[in-house]
Parts: C-alpha cells; sequence; structure tokens
C-alpha cells in the first residue's frame, strides 16, 4: 500500500489548508467577540465585545419580542447554542426588528439561562406532539418529492435506479420524520 509523493502532498496540502481557514475563523471570532459580556441593568440588556472595534449596545426589555436558541448539528453534539433576539423597531445591519445574536457561543445551559433571565423566567408553554399518522403524511409526502428524479434515473439508467430508489426511501424516512421531530402544538393540559 504505498503512498506516492504527490498523494501525500495533496494529504498534506488540504490538511495545512484546513488548518489555516480554521486558524483565520478564530482569529476574526476572538477580535470580534474578545471581553463579550452581557448584562442586565433594570429594564435592559447591556451586550459588549471586541478587541480592537469595541462595541457595545443597549436593548430595551420592553421592546423584544422573542429570544431564540440556535444549534447547529456540530453545536448539538458539543452541547453548544447561541441566543438571538427579536425586537421591536430596531433598525440593524440584520434588518428591521432584530437585535441579533445576544450570546454567540456558549455552553447549553448558560445559554438556557440567559433565555430564560431575557424572558423573566417565564416557562414556555408544554406542548404536544402531533398524532402519529402525521408522521406517516411527512414521509409519504417527501417520497413523492423524490419520485420524479428516482423515476428519471430508472428511466436513463436502470441499475442506478435500484440504488437511487433505495437511497430515496431512506432520505425520505429521514426527511420526514425530521419534518415530524419539529412539529409541536399547543398547551398541553
Amino acid at each position: 500500500v504505498g503512498v506516492t509523493i504527490e498523494t501525500f502532498t495533496t494529504i498534506i496540502g488540504v490538511v495545512l489548508a484546513a488548518a489555516a481557514v480554521l486558524g483565520i475563523a478564530a482569529t476574526v471570532f476572538l477580535l470580534r467577540y474578545y471581553g463579550y459580556t452581557l448584562s442586565r441593568r433594570g429594564g435592559d440588556v447591556q451586550v459588549q465585545h471586541g478587541l480592537l472595534d469595541r462595541r457595545s449596545s443597549v436593548i430595551p426589555m420592553a421592546r423584544v419580542q422573542a429570544v431564540s436558541l440556535h444549534q447547529s448539528l456540530l453545536r448539538r453534539r458539543l452541547r453548544l447554542a447561541s441566543v438571538h433576539a427579536t425586537t421591536a423597531a430596531v433598525v440593524s445591519r440584520e434588518g428591521v426588528g432584530t437585535a441579533g445574536q445576544l450570546l454567540p457561543i456558549a455552553h447549553l445551559d448558560d445559554a438556557v439561562a440567559i433565555e430564560r433571565m431575557l424572558l423573566g423566567a417565564a416557562e414556555p408553554p408544554s406542548l404536544h406532539p402531533h398524532p402519529r399518522p402525521a408522521q406517516r403524511r411527512a414521509v409519504i409526502r417527501r417520497t413523492l418529492v423524490l419520485l420524479p428524479p428516482t423515476a428519471l434515473v430508472w428511466v436513463l439508467h436502470p441499475v442506478a435506479g435500484v440504488v437511487v430508489s433505495a437511497l430515496a426511501v431512506v432520505i425520505a424516512v429521514f426527511w420526514g420524520r425530521s419534518w415530524y421531530r419539529q412539529l409541536a402544538s399547543g398547551e398541553s393540559d
């Protein structure tokens, strides 16, 4: 199992490029969020951050309309999250009505504590899941979406059609179940 010099240099190049990208991202993150503080003063939330360009903003709690917790797939695995707020009549770079990111990244427990603090420790209403037939409908609808491209592959290349069909079924099941898990409605009794 010999590795050629070209393969070895390609692997080293990819690793170095990935390390450079991660290093640049970490540097930008550090410059932007160094010294990050989030504090509550009376009826306002004050956010300060930045190393070279120090930024400070005050958000009146009376204008906060929604607080949301954001987690990517990687952050879920690492139990990390960020907290965002939507406010009334605020104009910023993100657009009208957003205060943007209040907490860039933190441990999930800390992010939930910040979220509760911003909501005034109000408990969100309990939600109950949709009935099981909704999951079946979700999977069937996603299968129907994937049916035309799968049929086209069958017509063009029958052997590839078998593989694509099996893949389409697996994708439809995961897609439908994922969509179903995101549903919740009404307060439970």
